[in-house]
Parts: structure tokens; C-alpha cells; sequence
């Protein structure tokens, strides 16, 4: 059996404790969260042992094989620093960090420790984003030159005094919905070479906070993607990332995947179940009982931040920002 404790009992953590409970091996064992009563509700409703007193106990607590940090970006890097000599099987939900730099220091503290860390990029289990990355990589597209994603998110219920409303705390819409977009780019692409954007950043003027990206990144191989994100109050939701190759062009949308080209069309789909947070969470439990790699770790996570923050550096800055280095933001 293993026994796992959650930093979070928000939305995210429930829904990873949602997944693991389907899981028989998994025991949701304790929880912490900085707003007590809601951590003692969380605990109750997944039949957990124990509520801490503060995130750095899960750490010390021998009875915990595994912990999922789920709660607000700006605190990760505390927390990952927390765990990260703890000798635990460590999932953080994406975003790894807010900023790069603290990316830098994770990357060496778990480095040093030997740590085994998953990142929250629940796409990579989506059997329709693997299956792109399959075709990609067979040239069943041919030579990719292209891409386009798209996700705007309608009906933004988040007001002022929100952190998640507030672009220093969460990174916009940029760091957190569309870093998922930037790991699959990553995991079918590669390294990304240069970026370039125009965001909201949730701006001030506007009566409710929205947040909007638009931007380009061009990867070492040649592949030219662009890109647009919202967290919008209104309109429509879309969610997709188009990719086109000197063959065939790929459309992939949830769980759907079509392929068109000349003389040809085909839609490959698959049902929810498992689905891919259910998916991810037995990788989790594989990782705390047998060390499996999972399919985002810690590079993973690191190399999709330090995209998405290399996008909102140059909507600061107003440049194109090459990613050759190191970039903070």
C-alpha cells in the first residue's frame, strides 16, 4: 500500500485525489492546507487520517510514501524545497515554479537529492496527444513546418483579490492553461529556440480581470508555432493544436485526433476511461512503488515554464527572446 499525503485541498486536489482513490494500492493517507477548515472537510470526505499543521511536516512524516503538491503556484518552489531531500515519490501539479530561477534552484536541489518528481501535464496520458506524437515522429505527417494552438477559456469567474487573478502571483494564462499547450509542443518539438508574445497580464483598466496571449515560437528544428490562449468572461471555448506537415495535416481537440491529406481523412478517438488524470495518478503510484519513470518530470516541467515565461518576458519587454540561456522572469 501506498501512502500518500496532498499539499492543497482545493479544486486540483481534489481532482488528483478523485483519480487515486480508483487506484487500490493508493491511500490517501493526509492532507495540509493553509485554510484549516477546508482541509479538515478534504481529509474527512477521502476518509484521510491525519491534517497538518504546516506543508514541511508531510515531509518528516515516515508514514508517507508519496506526496501530490497541489496547491497555489507562488508557492511551489517552497514547497518543492520542502520535499525534495524527503526521499518521497514528489507530483506538483503544473506549473512546476512561477519563475525560472526558482526552476534553476529545484532543478539542482533535486538534482543532489536524487529526488523523483512527476510533473502535472495529465495531455501526455491523453491516448489521442501520444498518437500525434507517434505520427510525428513515424513522418506520418511528413516534415512538419507549423503549428497553431488554440485555447481560450470562456465564462472567467475569478474577480480581483484572487491570486489567480493576479498575474504576478499565477503567470496568466500564459504559465498556467498554456503551459500544458507548451509541453506537448515541447514533447513533439523539441527545444524551443526563440519566442515572441503580446499578453493582457490582466490589465488593471479592464472592469473584471481577463487575461489574453499571443505569440510565436520557433523551435531548433524549424517549426514555427503560434500561439493564443485567453481566459475570457464571455464568448466561446475552444481547445486545440493544428499541426501541418509537407503530407498531412493533424487536428488534435480532447480526445479526438484527425488526420487529413491528400485523398485522405481519418479520426482516430477513444473514450474517458481511464481518463488521463486517472491515467496519470497510476504512473504516480508506479513512480512512489518502483521508481517508473513517469512521462513529465522535472526537465519536463522546467523546459514548459521556461517557455511560457520566456513568452510573458517578451510581452514585458517588448523583444523576441532567444532561449539559449537561462531566462528569468
Amino acid at each position: 500500500m501506498v501512502n500518500i499525503g496532498i499539499i492543497g485541498a482545493g479544486r486540483m486536489g481534489k481532482a488528483h485525489a478523485d483519480a487515486l482513490k480508483e487506484i487500490p494500492e493508493a491511500r490517501l493517507f493526509g492532507v495540509y492546507d493553509a485554510a484549516a477548515e477546508p482541509a479538515k472537510a478534504f481529509a474527512a470526505a477521502y476518509g484521510m487520517k491525519k491534517v497538518y499543521a504546516a506543508s514541511a511536516e508531510l515531509a518528516g512524516d515516515k508514514n508517507l510514501d508519496a506526496v501530490m503538491v497541489c496547491c497555489p503556484t507562488f508557492i511551489h518552489y517552497q514547497v518543492m524545497a520542502e520535499l525534495v531531500g524527503s526521499g518521497k515519490a514528489i507530483f506538483c501539479e503544473k506549473p512546476l515554479v512561477r519563475h525560472t530561477e526558482e526552476g534553476d534552484r529545484l532543478l539542482a536541489l533535486a538534482a543532489a537529492a536524487k529526488a523523483r518528481i512527476m510533473v502535472g501535464y495529465n495531455r501526455r496520458y491523453n491516448p489521442a496527444s501520444a498518437k500525434l506524437r507517434e505520427l510525428i515522429a513515424a513522418g506520418g505527417l511528413g516534415a512538419v513546418r507549423m503549428a497553431k494552438v488554440g485555447c481560450c477559456v470562456s465564462g472567467y469567474k475569478r474577480q480581483r483579490g484572487d491570486w489567480f487573478a493576479d498575474f504576478d502571483l499565477c503567470g496568466g494564462v500564459t504559465l498556467d492553461m498554456m503551459s500544458h499547450h507548451l509541453d506537448l509542443l515541447n514533447w513533439y518539438f523539441g527545444e524551443a529556440e526563440r519566442a515572441y508574445g503580446e499578453n493582457l497580464r490582466f490589465d488593471k483598466a479592464m472592469s473584471e480581470p481577463m487575461d489574453f496571449v499571443s505569440a510565436t515560437v520557433t523551435y531548433k528544428n524549424g517549426v514555427i508555432c503560434n500561439i493564443e490562449g485567453a481566459w475570457q468572461r464571455y464568448g466561446q471555448s475552444y481547445d486545440k493544436i493544428e499541426i501541418y506537415g509537407d503530407k498531412a495535416t493533424a487536428l488534435l481537440s480532447g480526445n479526438q485526433l484527425q488526420v487529413f491529406g491528400y485523398g485522405r481523412s481519418e479520426i482516430f478517438s477513444w473514450d474517458d476511461s481511464p481518463s488521463p488524470y486517472q491515467r496519470q495518478a497510476r504512473a504516480f503510484v508506479n513512480l512512489a512503488v518502483s521508481g517508473a519513470a513517469p512521462l513529465a518530470d522535472i526537465h519536463d516541467g522546467y523546459n514548459a515554464i521556461r517557455v511560457a515565461n520566456a513568452i510573458n518576458m517578451s510581452a514585458l519587454e517588448r523583444r523576441v527572446v532567444v532561449l539559449s540561456g537561462k531566462q528569468e522572469e
